[in-house]
């Protein structure tokens, strides 16, 4: 989905991946992740992309996102 501040725009591959934009399961837990990722092609905050998305029927995993945020930060 994203790597870095990478972007690649191929035939095979494209970074990041455009689906961030339009897929709440992709953005959402990114943004769940680090709130601050700013998505290089665009330069727009993942939480600012995340504000479309319909959420009322999602149920965050908060034990997951914690131990997702112990590894990486």
């Amino acid at each position: 989905m994203l790597y870095g501040n990478l972007i690649i725009n191929e035939n095979n591959i494209i970074i990041p991946d455009p689906d961030i934009y339009t897929r709440s399961f992709i953005a959402i837990p990114l943004a769940e992740i680090n709130p601050l990722i700013i998505l290089p092609d665009t330069g727009k905050n993942i939480s600012d992309i995340i504000k479309k998305f319909q959420k009322d029927k999602m149920i965050p995993d908060i034990k997951y996102t914690e131990s997702l945020r112990r590894l990486f930060i």
